[in-house]
């Protein structure tokens, strides 16, 4: 009698250990072609928030990606000569969302499952408002935006090192998103497989850290880090 429930238990085990198999497979195949740099990446910024911005703020903002994409392209080509642009950037939206991207809590394994269960469940409601197709583009950047108060502005972001879902927060306004640009392209290098090169405290590591690690006597260094 217990036949029957022990091959059918097997060829369930059997079924879920291929599909995570292929699922692995895709994920790593992905990976591998986006750390290539051997074609250019389609990469969507999705702008999401709950304050309307101005048409002049998002029109400022996005005037930056083409820029962006272009200090990319040059730095590659310094490496490889004549290789194809790296990213061209699509904006999408602004989609008007209740609130903000969920923000991790903890590392512990049952907050990162947690975390990751609430931002699939955000995002798909982002994509179902947007009419988005996620597997159109090779990475994704979501921006929340924030008008500018009081001539201030911020950016923060997260992303997983060699994934393709990058987070940003940021205000910005019609004359100026430079902060959020940078924020952008940080989070991007991390889908890329980039580290960071700062210590907890926000403090450039030395060397790898610096502008020009190869300056002796290091400091002072002539550049930001």
């Amino acid at each position: 009698m217990k036949r029957p429930w022990l091959v059918l238990r097997l060829l369930v085990l059997g079924t879920a250990l291929l599909v995570a198999v292929a699922w692995a497979y895709g994920v790593g195949k992905a990976r591998t072609r986006r750390h290539s740099w051997d074609a250019t990446l389609s990469v969507a910024v999705v702008l999401i928030g709950n304050v309307p911005l101005s048409d002049l703020a998002v029109k400022r903002f996005s005037e930056g990606l083409p820029e962006l994409a272009g200090l990319l392209g040059a730095e590659l080509s310094r490496y490889r000569p004549g290789a194809p642009a790296p990213f061209a950037f699509e904006r999408v939206g602004p989609i008007a969302m209740p609130s903000a991207p969920p923000w991790p809590e903890g590392q512990d394994l049952m907050s990162r499952a947690k975390y990751a269960y609430l931002l699939h469940q955000y995002l798909g409601d982002v994509h179902d408002r947007a009419q988005m197709d996620r597997r159109a583009y090779d990475v994704r950047i979501y921006v929340w935006a924030e008008p500018a108060r009081d001539a201030a502005t911020l950016a923060e972001g997260l992303a997983a090192q060699g994934g393709d879902i990058g987070l940003v927060r940021a205000s910005f306004d019609e004359t100026d998103a430079t902060l959020a640009w940078m924020a952008l392209g940080h989070e991007l290098m991390h889908c890329l497989g980039a580290t960071d090169k700062y210590d907890a405290a926000g403090h450039a590591i030395d060397p790898d850290g610096l502008a020009d690690p190869e300056r002796v006597p290091p400091y002072p260094q002539s550049h930001a880090e």
